[in-house]
Order: C-alpha cells, then sequence, then structure tokens
C-alpha cells in the first residue's frame, strides 16, 4: 500500500530541478499513516514526511544542495502542467480477488 499520495510524473533536463521540486511537492502532502509498516516507526508529524519516517536529522533536501554546489544543476525550477490532474478521474483501489 502506498505510503504516500500519488504526486504525479515529474521529467526534467536538470536532475538537481527534478529531484527539488520532487521533494518539495512530497512536502507539501502528508504521510497515510495507516499504511506505514509495523516494522517503521513515526517519529514525529512534523516537517518533510520523509524526516517522519527516518527521523528529525535526516534532512532529504541535503542531497540537492550539495549537488547544486557540485554544479551538477541548479534548484530552481518552473512547473508545467502537460495534463492537468482534473482532466483524468482517478480510479477508486477496491479489492481485487486473485484468481
Amino acid at each position: 500500500m502506498p505510503i504516500l499520495p500519488d504526486a504525479g510524473i515529474f521529467g526534467s533536463n536538470d536532475i538537481v530541478a527534478l529531484e527539488q521540486a520532487t521533494l518539495d511537492m512530497i512536502g507539501q502532502t502528508k504521510l497515510i499513516e495507516e499504511n506505514v509498516p509495523t516494522s517503521m516507526e513515526i517519529w514525529y508529524r512534523d516537517g518533510h514526511p520523509f524526516q517522519t519516517l527516518h527521523g528529525p536529522m535526516k534532512d532529504p533536501y541535503k542531497v540537492v544542495e550539495y549537488a547544486e554546489k557540485l554544479g551538477l544543476g541548479t534548484r530552481q525550477y518552473d512547473l508545467v502542467d502537460v495534463f492537468p490532474v482534473e482532466e483524468f478521474p482517478r480510479p477508486s483501489l477496491g479489492y481485487i480477488p486473485a484468481g
């Protein structure tokens, strides 16, 4: 089961901007706590959802900050909606019997 809502599909020629946009979009969502495996612990409920699972000292933005310093790309981006979500109804996730 998914532990985060679907953020969509992202694409870019700049891997750093792509990662930054993805982290920002995920950061606006809430963890689906009932789907978190029992082997994982929820640390706290503030901050980025990845910090909720991996602890407050695990800042997911450190990687993109470092990548930008290395000159691999820029963290600046513009989101362009190619197919807005409103155009596609999402199917419900019902029970699918085996066999």
